[in-house]
């Protein structure tokens, strides 16, 4: 069974994808470009994928201990949590 907020968000992409490449399609018909509209597209999300991704890596931890937005018990209660249910915060050792 689909997950109803995955395919409402779906939904969501297209309908800003929609108007976003309506924008720039009537922006470049206005004033002209020396890039075909459809290559625009494909740069404005390209740059946006990257932006994003640069962003979660700078905020998103790579485990419990190293989370800014935790109190320094709070970090150590994530830990114990994770301690609890056997996972481990993590081996940087290939096996």
């Amino acid at each position: 069974m689909p997950n109803p907020q995955r395919a409402s968000f779906n939904g969501w992409g297209q309908i800003i994808g929609g108007l976003i490449a309506y924008g720039i399609a009537a922006g470049s018909n206005k004033h002209g470009s020396l890039i075909a509209p459809w290559k625009i597209v494909f740069q404005f999300t390209g740059l946006f994928t990257i932006a994003l991704g640069l962003l979660f890596l700078w905020m998103v931890p790579d485990n419990q201990l190293n989370a800014r937005w935790l109190k320094k018990e709070d970090r150590v209660l994530a830990s114990a949590r994770v301690r609890i249910n056997q996972q481990g915060i993590g081996n940087k050792h290939f096996k």
